[in-house]
C-alpha cells in the first residue's frame, strides 16, 4: 500500500469505517482531535485508530481525553510529517504542520531538533553513499532506523543533495539551537518559524 497525505474529511472518513466496524461510538470532540493529530499518511493512520478500537473493545466508547491519552506519542510522528514537508521544499504543508505543533505546545527548541536529528541522518546516509553504498541500501542502515514515512523523501534527497549541502543545513541548525538558548530572542517561535522556512525554499531550490 502506498503513502500518501489523508486531509481531515478522509480521516473523518477512515474513523468512522474502523470504529463502525466493532460499533464504537465516539464523542464529537474526539473525532476533531483524531482530524487534527493524524494525516500524515493512510497506513500510520489506519494503524493508530485501530490501537484506538482495541483500546475501547466492541460496542465501547471513546471520550475525547481517551484519544488524547492515547495519543500522546503521536507527537514524534507530528513532527516526522513536519519534516517531510521542510525536505521536500513543500512550503504550504511545512507552515501548516508547523503552525500546528506550536498549537499543540511543541516548543520550538524541539522542533529544531528535530530537524537537525533528520539532517544528521540525512549526512549519515550520504556518507555511506559515498563509501559505496547505494542509496536504498544506505537508507536501510540509517539509525537510529527510519520512520516508513520518511524514507522516500530521504531516498530522494539524499540523491539529489550534496554532503556539503546537507552539512551546512546542519550547522546552521546548531546556531539556530545556540540562539535559542541564549534567550536573546524573546520570540523563539517566530525565530525557528522564518529560519525553518528559509530552509524549506532552499531545500525547494534543490528538489528541481
Amino acid at each position: 500500500m502506498g503513502c500518501y497525505p489523508d486531509n481531515e474529511r478522509s480521516i473523518s472518513d477512515l474513523a468512522r469505517a474502523v470504529f463502525a466496524a466493532d460499533n464504537i461510538t465516539v464523542e464529537p470532540d474526539g473525532l476533531s482531535i483524531l482530524t487534527e493529530r493524524l494525516g500524515a499518511d493512510r497506513q500510520a493512520s489506519r494503524s493508530e485508530l485501530e490501537k484506538l478500537a482495541l483500546l475501547a473493545g466492541p460496542n465501547g466508547s471513546l471520550s475525547r481525553g481517551d484519544i488524547e491519552e492515547a495519543l500522546g506519542d503521536n507527537a514524534a510522528l507530528m513532527l516526522d510529517q513536519l519534516s517531510v514537508s521542510l525536505l521536500a521544499g513543500d512550503v504550504k504543508s511545512f507552515e501548516s504542520h508547523h503552525a500546528r505543533a506550536l498549537r499543540e505546545g511543541t516548543q520550538p527548541v524541539m522542533v529544531v531538533r528535530h530537524a537537525l536529528r533528520l539532517f544528521k541522518t540525512l549526512a549519515m546516509i550520504q556518507a555511506l553513499m559515498r563509501g559505496g553504498d547505494g542509496v536504498s541500501n544506505a537508507v536501510a542502515k540509517a539509525r537510529p532506523p527510519l520512520h516508513f514515512t520518511l524514507k522516500p523523501v530521504m531516498t530522494k534527497t539524499a540523491s539529489k543533495w550534496s554532503l556539503h549541502q546537507s552539512n551546512d543545513i546542519i550547522d546552521r541548525l546548531i546556531a539556530l539551537e545556540t540562539q535559542i538558548k541564549s534567550g536573546a530572542f524573546q520570540d523563539a517561535r517566530a525565530l525557528v518559524g522564518q529560519s525553518l522556512l528559509g530552509l524549506c525554499l532552499r531545500a525547494r531550490a534543490a528538489n528541481r
